[in-house]
């Protein structure tokens, strides 16, 4: 709001002059009270004094009225939901955040999103994007990646304010600044992961049985890991970062397939998440597919969903009563188990139709007429070889 400051004049309106108390007769003089001379003076200033005090008053009630009646002016406005992947981010490495963007401008522009982090040298980089700026009331999400410098303590990042700049971008140069953030990773409610843990991913409800890799609850170590592992769950594939870098603090990926919201079909129409998953599998990431036993959200064999030309060729064998004994020596090296008939539904490939771009992993042991009302003796490598003999002699016959 502007607001003139004049004598008596306003946005609002006009203050009106206020009228003098002194009486002037028509003809121009005045007439000086029984005190003389002075005294009238005196009053004359006083009542100047007055006037201008109340002035002064008026002017103030008149411009605050102004203001508190005026409408505030909305602004384009940014916030996070997601600091790294998952929501959960470890220092020393990349991390993406996503921004959400809550536009107030009168048409779309384009933009330019910046992250200004600072690196080891102790200078600041900028980290940007361009994007699309919507017109007002329009919401723009985008994924900004940056490298993140190293710390003692990862909790201790999540009070570092980071600034967040939005830039209207036109001709390779940037323009008018839109808006500007100070933000911390607690708005997102992110998770820390320490510098010395490794970091796992489900695409679904639950751990898919990896719990037992993360932190004991009560105790400051795992002794019986050479890592620790930081199991983030429950991601849902729309919410992945759209570019590999923001997902390299992941050694592996876990996709179960176990909900409507994981379904890969999430991501029909986002291919720059599904050319992100690629680019980090091509860098070393693991990608693991849990298949559902009743359904195929995959579309094996038919290209017809993510990861369609990879799996195109894959022919799933469905097996629904399956040993768990007959598939120990490809879990575990054990030989006994809490439920010695317990069966287990399961798919397998057969290796001599595998594709060229796949190899056999996990090997699950051929058809066998030992009993399997009892876990069979021996060490995983004598089971294997038995039952690999076993298959020679009756190929032989």
């Amino acid at each position: 709001m502007i607001v003139m400051t004049g004598e008596t004049t306003t946005m609002c309106g006009m203050i009106p002059p206020l009228p003098s108390r002194r009486e002037t007769p028509a003809d121009g003089t005045s007439t000086p009270g029984p005190s003389g001379e002075e005294s009238t003076r005196f009053a004359g200033v006083l009542r100047r004094s007055i006037e201008v005090m109340f002035a002064a008053i008026l002017k103030i009630v008149v411009i605050s009225t102004c203001l508190t009646a005026a409408p505030s002016a909305a602004q384009t406005s940014m916030s996070i939901d997601r600091f790294g992947a998952g929501n959960a981010f470890r220092p020393g490495g990349n991390v993406a955040v996503r921004v959400r963007i809550q536009s107030d401008l009168d048409e779309p522009v384009p933009g330019l999103l910046q992250w200004e982090t600072v690196n080891g040298d102790g200078d600041i980089v900028a980290n940007i994007r361009e994007i699309a700026i919507p017109a007002r009331g329009g919401m723009a999400a985008s994924w900004l990646v940056a490298d993140l410098p190293s710390d003692s303590s990862a909790a201790d990042l999540l009070d570092r304010i980071w600034t967040f700049r939005l830039f209207e971008f036109r001709d390779g140069a940037r323009e008018e600044e839109i808006a500007v953030a100070r933000i911390d990773a607690n708005m997102a409610q992110a998770r820390p992961v320490e510098q010395y843990q490794g970091m796992a991913m489900v695409i679904g409800r639950n751990t898919a049985g990896l719990s037992g890799f993360d932190q004991l609850r009560g105790f400051p170590i795992h002794e019986g890991l050479n890592e620790e592992t930081v199991v983030v769950t429950n991601v849902e594939p729309g919410d992945l970062p759209d570019r590999a870098a923001g997902l390299s603090a992941y050694e592996l990926i876990v996709w179960a397939s176990n909900d409507q919201n994981f379904l890969p079909s999430a991501i029909d129409n986002k291919p720059a998440i599904e050319a992100a998953l690629r680019t980090w599998m091509e860098r070393g990431g693991h990608l693991v597919i849990l298949l559902p036993g009743t359904s195929d959200p995959w579309r094996l064999g038919r290209n017809e969903s993510v990861f369609g030309d990879l799996l195109a060729d894959l022919i799933a064998i469905p097996d629904d009563q399956i040993p768990l004994s007959t598939l120990l020596p490809a879990l575990s090296d054990r030989t006994e188990l809490r439920q010695p008939n317990r069966l287990q539904p399961i798919h397998r490939f057969d290796p001599t139709t595998l594709p060229n771009a796949w190899r056999p992993l996990g090997a699950v042991l051929p058809p066998t007429k030992e009993s399997t009302d009892q876990p069979p003796g021996g060490t995983a490598t004598e089971i294997v070889e038995r039952r690999l003999d076993a298959k020679a002699d009756s190929e032989n016959a």
